[in-house]
């Protein structure tokens, strides 16, 4: 099937942008989590426990992403690429939005703590099928021969949503402890509602990917997609959720549970609300440019090489990894952040 120029740019445009965005609302979560949630909403559980609570809200999110991709792949394979972009980036957005605006635990008890997680789950079931949305997208519509390149776009449109995300809270650091935590904190969640709107007028423009256009002129479009799959490729499935559980696991530690436990009570740069942020900027610079390389050496080497050993390297990276940021220097634990997720997370 011959490319169509105009409808690889606006794919290539729609997807990164709409990634880019969409997990600016993620990042800003994660990171609010690691450095604020806890003392705003769980303040009765103490700082440990307070701490704790703040990470399990952000576990629950990871939770509902699964039942996300199911959802919403569903929607795509019955109804459209486009209708799943614009239904998943609208309900992320909105549920971050609305963060912005819960009560505190000083102000309604645990009333906002309630709401913080059924937000929570909303956003989760958004970004469960965003980024597999997004690379279905691109992947339809690129040449076959360079499918591993366009398919890493969306990609670099996630590190620069954590580019926006940890330079936000980044500046945000420097600001008083009371500002931070009376007002400030609220900004960055509705101001995402105005990021937000330019991603879906970008996605309404739009058009449905060839492969699915195919599949409605000939009406070979499936009634039940997930049971089709599950049939007919249950293993691969399988295969694709251990590498997927790998991966993200590890983005997680090196993006949030790091942050959280230097800056935690006890930490080695403990009450520090900076450093973190910082590195993650630092390692999402990095990453956009590695994950766009690691895709074009995938077209040429195929895709099982290039993730077999950056699952290697991960593994590798991860007992120096701890043993250096346990060393309180500021610029090793941010060489780390960087190798972690530049080199381990996106090969």
């Amino acid at each position: 099937m011959p490319v169509d120029p105009e409808q690889l740019r606006r794919a290539t445009l729609a997807s990164s942008v709409g990634s880019a965005l969409e997990y600016y609302d993620f990042y800003i979560y994660g990171l609010a989590t690691a450095l604020i949630f806890g003392p705003l909403f769980f303040s009765p559980l103490g700082p440990s426990g307070a701490l704790i609570a703040s990470f399990a809200t952000y576990g629950v999110g990871f939770a509902a992403r699964p039942f996300g991709g199911l959802i919403f792949g569903y929607i795509g394979d019955r109804f459209g690429r486009k209708q799943v972009l614009l239904l998943t980036i609208g309900l992320m957005g909105t549920a971050s939005f609305s963060i912005g605006l819960l009560p505190t635990h000083a102000q309604a008890g645990m009333l906002g703590a309630v709401l913080l997680v059924i937000l929570r789950i909303i956003q989760g079931l958004g970004a469960g099928a965003e980024q597999a949305g997004a690379t279905t997208l691109i992947s339809e519509v690129a040449p076959r021969k360079r499918r591993g390149f366009f398919a890493a776009l969306p990609f670099v449109g996630i590190q620069v949503g954590t580019l926006l995300g940890a330079g936000t809270f980044a500046l945000m650091g420097l600001a008083h402890p009371e500002v931070l935590t009376g007002w400030l904190w609220r900004v960055p969640f509705l101001a995402s509602i105005i990021l937000i709107a330019i991603a879906i007028y970008i996605r309404l423009k739009l058009k449905e990917t060839p492969v699915f256009q195919e599949l409605e002129k000939h009406k070979s479009v499936t009634k039940n997609p997930v049971g089709v799959l599950w049939r007919s490729s249950k293993k691969n499935v399988l295969i694709g959720m251990g590498l997927r559980m790998g991966e993200n696991g590890n983005s997680t530690i090196y993006s949030t549970l790091l942050v959280g436990f230097m800056a935690a009570k006890g930490g080695v740069f403990e009450g520090d609300k900076f450093i973190g942020p910082v590195g993650l900027l630092i390692a999402a610079g990095f990453s956009a440019i590695m994950v766009v390389a690691f895709g074009a050496l995938s077209d040429r080497i195929g895709r099982v090489k290039v993730y077999r050993y950056g699952a290697l390297f991960q593994l590798l990276f991860a007992f120096p990894a701890f043993y250096l940021i346990s060393l309180g220097n500021v610029t090793l634990v941010w060489i780390v952040m960087s190798i972690g997720i530049a080199l381990g997370v996106q090969s």
